[in-house]
Order: structure tokens, then C-alpha cells, then sequence
């Protein structure tokens, strides 16, 4: 879903793909929220734009960050650590 999410952003899903994640978005008001995250990071990384969030927002950032493994390296340096 997130892989959807960033090609939805990239405006690089066909129609009916993007319908069924539309809908998936309002079923799932965690997948709203998912969307929204992603905006925010895809619109810092696109612009030299600032976006001014709450503080709520940015640890929901930072928690999903520390919680999303990248092919294996958190698990890694995981182990490294202890």
C-alpha cells in the first residue's frame, strides 16, 4: 500500500488503480493519515518550500521512521548496537 501511496503521489497510478486507493484512503482513516505524512515528505523533497506542522504530526513522522524497516537496515544496525 505504501509503494500505491508514493505512485499516487507521483501521479503514476492508472485509473482504476487510483480509485481503489481512494477508496481504501476513506475506509481507513489510518490510511488517510499514511497520505498525508507522505504528501508532506514527497512536497519537502520536490520544493525548497517549509511546511509548518504540529508537534503531533512530526513525531507521527519521526515514530513511522523508527518503525519502517528499509530492506533490513534497521534490523541490521539493530544488532550492531546491542
Amino acid at each position: 500500500m505504501s509503494e500505491k501511496i508514493s505512485r499516487f503521489l507521483d501521479d503514476d497510478l492508472n485509473y482504476d488503480e487510483t480509485l481503489g486507493l481512494l477508496q481504501v484512503i476513506t475506509e481507513q482513516p489510518e490510511m488517510k493519515d499514511k497520505l498525508k505524512r507522505y504528501a508532506a515528505v514527497s512536497h519537502a523533497m520536490k520544493t525548497n518550500d517549509f511546511l509548518w506542522v504540529s508537534t503531533d504530526f512530526s513525531m507521527q513522522i519521526n515514530q513511522e521512521i523508527q518503525q519502517t524497516p528499509v530492506d533490513g537496515f534497521l534490523q541490521i544496525n539493530k544488532k550492531l548496537l546491542n
